[in-house]
């Protein structure tokens, strides 16, 4: 049971509870927890991963957090490295760190950040990240399924595909581990510690590195990539992106409009920010793949829904003769559109 020098911990909730209990039986009611944890204290120095669960859901419920079950579910696996074990007893170091990671979930901070691990589908299951780097999202699944959808159907010997802003490697790993075609993913960030997680997370998932060449590269807003640097001890990821030209070229862009930063208060805003408008970004990339996206190639942008009909203008007005949008794929549940866009010949 939880013990009684993490109640300690919690005073003001406990005395209050006493303060409106008549007897033993509001007392449970009120706070079931901490009462289960007293009168169990003499038996169990520590307490089960059931009670632990039990109490910081009802503390984050009360907070208001957003799916508290799941989020004390996923930290109290992230802290014992296991998951479905809610007779095993937690340690006193176990107890602190459960402290430190559900008091950060209580002040609204992303459960990716809090345990520096995603939740991907397919095979990428612990993908890591970084309070600097976007959060993968629900639909990196759907720009997985729509590559291998493509890649499928090509009539290249091995496809190449260019991901702008890798972040973490969500899109890029999975891509290469789900793929049984020919294949040659480049994956470039402007963010160096976003190039060393995804490689990081390749090579922790086993990706052939012939597959996946990972580039410290910065997409310019002339739509012209200028490589950084190589990863440390990495030589051989060299890339002409000056002749180079891809069958896919695929991106989750920052398309936050300057104006709506301050609502991102948990997560780098300098990752997100993408001029008034929100598609400085998306302009460099329709820039770039007017040069480097192959006749008959895809191009996969990932963009709020409010922003859809503005690229749409800005196809017809640049490259009316070049690009067409094919598909607008909606997410009922975000807020996010991806839209599929089509390298016509001329």
């Amino acid at each position: 049971m939880l013990p009684l020098k993490l109640l300690k911990k919690q005073p003001l909730a406990l005395v209050q509870c006493l303060k409106r209990s008549n007897s033993l039986k509001d007392l449970q009611q009120c706070v079931p927890a901490a009462i289960e944890a007293s009168c169990h204290e003499a038996h169990d120095d520590h307490g089960t991963i059931g009670v632990a669960t039990s109490y910081w859901k009802q503390h984050h419920q009360h907070e208001g957090v957003l799916q508290p079950a799941e989020s004390i579910e996923h930290i109290i696996a992230h802290v014992i490295g296991k998951e479905d074990c809610r007779e095993r007893c937690v340690d006193d170091i176990q107890l602190e760190k459960l402290q430190v990671l559900c008091d950060n979930r209580l002040k609204k901070a992303p459960l990716e950040y809090i345990t520096g691990e995603g939740d991907e589908s397919r095979d990428v299951k612990s993908i890591r990240l970084s309070q600097t780097i976007f959060i993968p999202e629900s639909q990196t699944e759907v720009l997985v399924d729509l590559l291998l959808k493509h890649i499928a159907q090509s009539c290249s010997s091995v496809c190449g595909v260019l991901e702008i802003g890798c972040g973490v490697g969500a899109v890029s790993v999975s891509l290469v581990k789900s793929c049984d075609c020919g294949i040659k993913v480049v994956a470039i960030d402007t963010n160096l510690v976003a190039c060393e997680l995804t490689r990081h997370n390749a090579q922790k998932l086993g990706i052939d590195p012939t597959k996946l060449a990972v580039l410290h590269a910065t997409l310019q807003d002339d739509g012209v990539i200028e490589v950084q640097q190589n990863l440390p001890g990495d030589d051989e990821s060299t890339i002409d992106f000056e002749s180079e030209q891809f069958d896919f070229i695929v991106s989750n862009p920052p398309c936050t409009p300057y104006s709506q930063l301050a609502d991102w208060r948990k997560e780098n805003k300098n990752i997100r920010d993408a001029g008034e408008d929100g598609l400085r970004v998306v302009r460099a990339i329709l820039l770039n793949a007017s040069t480097h996206l192959k006749v008959h190639g895809v191009l996969l942008l990932e963009i709020f829904a409010a922003q859809t009909k503005l690229v749409e203008s800005i196809i017809e007005e640049n490259y009316a003769s070049q690009f067409k949008l094919n598909h607008v794929y909606v997410d009922l549940k975000s807020d996010k559109e991806i839209l599929e866009i089509i390298n016509r010949p001329e």
